[in-house]
């Protein structure tokens, strides 16, 4: 601040003497100094990283600020891929208003790539949505309002239905749960769940997926035809149809939390639909592989 003259208050206002507030200062862009420090300094992320396809930009670490400022941060992206040619792998971390608003507005969506589900979740008795731009971290939000209870249902939800309103993003959860949700968010369709150590040819095979919409909460499938599925279940005893080209199969269950695999039947005849019942007394995988 001192050699920059961006228009912080010196000495920074301690309330109590002890909270600091300047968030409304910080993404205040009304003083040019302070703009084009920002902008600068944005430009100099993505420039640094340009060459680098696996870096993910993100806003900052615990985004809970107001919508104009996430606004301002994707334009800045937006122009320097629009003058360097460059792309860059933008998410969109942030409050469910923010983030909900961001999607609407066409042009600022088209620069995210990810959207990442970390600051709001559902949860059994309603929402959990912070907003943004209240001077708040997510611990002090937490404080604030009822955290509430996360199943595999509401991660399911929250993946899922972001996943089926913007199909060319991809969408990341860290919220409520995390990572204990990691296979809610693998069969909502999402990216990077934390599953345990399997395979690689599980991997490669389940990448092959799509989802199968199913209304029940107590199992759910990801699957294509000549391929297999993947069904997760959460009650044993379950009639549970699966559509599948005719041919043989192998069966086998994965533990959810070791990733261990057991073989069932090496070679199953389905012709068209093939009816799973459960045969394990937990939750758990089912790997149905076409031969």
């Amino acid at each position: 601040n001192n050699i920059n003259n961006v228009g912080f208050p010196e000495p920074v206002n301690f309330a109590g003497d002890k909270r600091v507030f300047m968030a409304d200062i910080f993404y205040d862009l009304s003083n040019e100094n302070r703009k084009n420090a920002y902008r600068n300094y944005i430009r100099h992320s993505l420039n640094t990283f340009a060459t680098n396809k696996n870096v993910v930009q993100l806003l900052s670490l615990e985004y809970t600020g107001p919508l104009h400022f996430m606004q301002f941060w994707l334009d800045v992206i937006d122009e320097w891929q629009r003058e360097t040619g460059n792309n860059a792998l933008v998410a969109l971390s942030c409050t469910k208003d923010v983030q909900d608003a961001i999607l609407a507005d066409k042009k600022r969506a088209d620069v995210v790539d990810i959207i990442d589900i970390r600051y709001w979740h559902y949860k059994t008795d309603g929402t959990y949505a912070p907003e943004g731009g209240l001077s708040l971290a997510p611990r002090q939000h937490a404080r604030l309002m009822k955290v509430g209870k996360v199943t595999f249902a509401e991660a399911y939800k929250a993946v899922s239905e972001y996943r089926t309103k913007y199909p060319d993003k991809a969408v990341t959860y860290f919220s409520q749960n995390y990572p204990e949700m990691a296979w809610a968010v693998l069969m909502a369709g999402g990216s990077i769940p934390t599953l345990p150590a399997i395979n690689q040819e599980f991997a490669k095979f389940v990448s092959q997926l799509e989802i199968a919409m199913v209304k029940s909460d107590t199992y759910k499938i990801l699957e294509k035809s000549g391929i297999g599925a993947v069904i997760y279940v959460s009650e044993s005893g379950q009639i549970i149809p699966i559509i599948a080209a005719s041919g043989k199969y192998t069966l086998k269950f994965i533990n959810p939390k070791t990733g261990a695999i057991e073989l069932i039947n090496k070679s199953i005849k389905i012709s068209k639909q093939f009816d799973l019942k459960t045969i394990k007394n937990k939750e758990g995988i089912y790997w149905l592989q076409k031969i």
